[in-house]
C-alpha cells in the first residue's frame, strides 16, 4: 500500500491506495485529519496513522504502508520538516510539476543546507511529480469499467465530494508564445484533493518500485502467509488445520 498526504492549512488529507499487477487500483482508506498544520498536532496524528494503520489483504495478512508522499505546495517547510523525520518510513517529499510531457516522478534534488551554503546529502530530498502526465493518465483510467490493468477501484460509501474533487480539472488548450499547449485548469470554486492524492499515491508507487515487484512472487509469498496464519489461529482454537475455504466436517 502507498499512502499520500496533502497539506493546506487547515487539514491534512490522506489517501491509501494498494496497487497490483498493471498498475490496477484501489483506494483502501481517505481520511481528513484536522487541524492547523502550523502546529505539530495534525502531524503527529498522521505519523501515528502512518505507523499503527494496518490493512488486510484478501489473504488475510495484515499490510502496512510501504511508502507515503508529502505534498510540499503548502507548508512548504513543515512538510519537509515531517519528512526528514520520518524518513526512515520512506516519507518523501514531492511538488508537482504542471509541464506537459513531464515524467510522473523526476530526478530528486537536496533541499537542505547548513549555514556556510554547503548542500547536505543526508537531507531531506525534494521529488518534482509530472502532474500534468498523471493526471492525463488517471483520467484516462477512470474511463475503465472492467477490473483489470489500469482500473481504479474506489471503495462504496465516498461521498459526492470526493467524486467531484477528482474530476475538479479540465484539459484546456491555451497558447504559449504562440503555440498551443494543453493543460489541467481547475473548474472555479472547486476543491481538487482528492485528485490531487491520487496523483501523490501514484508517484508514491513508483518511488516504492511498483514497476519492478515480481508480482508472481509477491503473490505466492502472501499465500504462504495467509497458509501459516490459518495453521496457527487453528491451532491456538484446538482444530485441525485446513485450506482456506475447505469445508468442515461437524
Amino acid at each position: 500500500e502507498y499512502v499520500v498526504d496533502f497539506v493546506p492549512k487547515t487539514r491534512i488529507e490522506v489517501a491509501v491506495k494498494a496497487w497490483g499487477r498493471g498498475e490496477e487500483s484501489w483506494l483502501v482508506d481517505y481520511q481528513v485529519i484536522f487541524g492547523d498544520t502550523e502546529t505539530a498536532d495534525p502531524g503527529e496524528r498522521l505519523a501515528v496513522y502512518l505507523a499503527e494503520t494496518k490493512f488486510m489483504h484478501e489473504y488475510g495478512v495484515p499490510m502496512k504502508v510501504v511508502a507515503a508522499a508529502v505534498d510540499t505546495g503548502y507548508r512548504t517547510q513543515t512538510a519537509y520538516d515531517f519528512c526528514r523525520r520520518y524518513r526512515n518510513r520512506n516519507c518523501i517529499a514531492v511538488k508537482g510539476v504542471p509541464r506537459p510531457g513531464k515524467s510522473v516522478l523526476g530526478r530528486p534534488s537536496q533541499q537542505d543546507v547548513t549555514h556556510k551554503g554547503v548542500t547536505l546529502k543526508s537531507g531531506v530530498q525534494l521529488w518534482p511529480v509530472g502532474v500534468d502526465t498523471a493526471k492525463s493518465r488517471i483520467y484516462g483510467r477512470l474511463k475503465i469499467t472492467a477490473a483489470g490493468p489500469g482500473c481504479l477501484h474506489f471503495p462504496l460509501g465516498l461521498p459526492d465530494e470526493y467524486y467531484e474533487g477528482l474530476i475538479a480539472e479540465r484539459l484546456v488548450t491555451k497558447y504559449q508564445r504562440g503555440y498551443p499547449v494543453r493543460v489541467f485548469e481547475l473548474d472555479s470554486g472547486a476543491r481538487n484533493e482528492p485528485l490531487d492524492t491520487e496523483v501523490y499515491a501514484y508517484a508514491a508507487a513508483l518511488y516504492a518500485g511498483m514497476q519492478r515487484v515480481n508480482w508472481d512472487k509477491l503473490e505466492a509469498t502472501l499465500k504462504a502467509s495467509a497458509g501459516d496464519l490459518f495453521v496457527q489461529a487453528a491451532n491456538a482454537a484446538g482444530q485441525e488445520p485446513r485450506a482456506p475455504g475447505q469445508a468442515r466436517d461437524d
